[in-house]
């Protein structure tokens, strides 16, 4: 996506820090980046949200709740959010951009947990893709309703866990999960083709332990103005044992495909597992 040729910090977002300075809530705007950049590249950008000891090490802090206001954006613009260290100064680890396919791990993750995503104002959704990584779990376990990650396009998500000892924690996705864009209103493509056959509403959700939390991609169903077909690539359990949940939550493509769920843990329809 275009950008300056290095990242800028966007120093009108508002990062509010929550009891016990380990979570920390993001709230920022398309005219926050506008502004930030002076106006380059209007219309297209990537913008990186992490713990900034991630580009130096473990993450140690976790993000609440993101709430991005893309009110001021005009028709065409986008903007990919990217959950991952940034490329800044002296970082000994950096994720550059998207990959240029989805397919591509995410090297380095950008915080611990993850509670929400959410864009303003509702219909707005489309504008936004998200690429990320996280060393613990997406959504609060034990929470009614579950929590929501709201946007246009999931390009790759990984909720990964990490080791402590030789035990594995996190790797869970708790929340509830909607990509809203129809398959061609999906703005991260591969980046070596041109070809718009391509998209994917989500391109691959890949979770260490379960998914619980609905997965969806409902197309045309909230876009009536904007129809088409909304489809997933891949959803992915990888480490889940028989004493995980394994999947659980619904997956949803009324209005396209699914290529593939792939676990090594159970997949069910526990109703105490869902809400």
């Amino acid at each position: 996506m275009g950008q300056p040729a290095a990242p800028v910090q966007v120093t009108g977002a508002i990062v509010t820090p929550r009891a016990g300075g380990t979570t920390f809530d993001v709230h920022f705007s398309y005219t926050d980046v506008y502004t930030a950049v002076d106006g380059q590249l209007q219309g297209e950008w990537t913008v990186w949200v992490f713990d900034r000891d991630a580009a130096f090490g473990d993450p140690a802090k976790n993000i609440g709740a993101i709430t991005i206001d893309v009110s001021a954006a005009q028709l065409n613009d986008s903007m990919g959010v990217l959950i991952a260290p940034a490329p800044i100064p002296n970082a000994t680890r950096s994720v550059e951009d998207f990959a240029v396919v989805w397919d591509q791990a995410i090297a380095w993750p950008g915080a611990m947990d993850l509670e929400s995503i959410s864009v303003t104002p509702t219909g707005s959704e489309y504008k936004v893709s998200l690429g990320m990584s996280i060393g613990g779990d997406v959504g609060r376990a034990n929470v009614t309703p579950r929590d929501e990650l709201r946007v246009g396009q999931i390009y790759r998500m990984q909720v990964e866990g990490r080791n402590v000892g030789n035990t594995l924690i996190g790797g869970n996705i708790h929340a509830n999960i909607t990509a809203l864009a129809p398959d061609r209103l999906s703005n991260i493509i591969h980046r070596e083709s041109a070809d718009v056959t391509i998209r994917r509403a989500i391109g691959i959700i890949t979770a260490a332990k379960s998914i619980q939390g609905t997965i969806s991609v409902p197309g045309d169903v909230d876009y009536p103005s904007m129809p088409g077909f909304a489809s997933i690539e891949s959803i992915r359990v990888t480490n889940a044992t028989i004493n995980d949940v394994g999947i659980t939550g619904n997956i949803l493509a009324e209005r396209g495909s699914i290529n593939s769920i792939l676990t090594t843990g159970k997949i069910g329809t526990n109703a105490s597992a869902k809400s």
